[in-house]
């Protein structure tokens, strides 16, 4: 659930920042999805641009 929620609350939300600042510079995380695109299966998968970028550095 946790897993869960800190996607959703960047993708969704557009809150906290992506990116593991040892691998690329953290970013402001966009919201790019609506919540009726996200469920606990969710998995995104090369086409989508947030499968390149972990989340990670810290919350705003």
């Amino acid at each position: 659930e946790a897993f869960f929620q800190t996607i959703k609350r960047c993708l969704v939300d557009g809150k906290g920042y992506r990116g593991l600042d040892f691998i690329s510079p953290d970013t402001h995380c966009i919201p790019s999805k609506n919540l009726n695109q996200m469920n606990h299966d969710y998995c995104p998968d090369e086409n989508d641009r947030f499968f390149q970028y972990p989340i990670g550095g810290h919350r705003s």
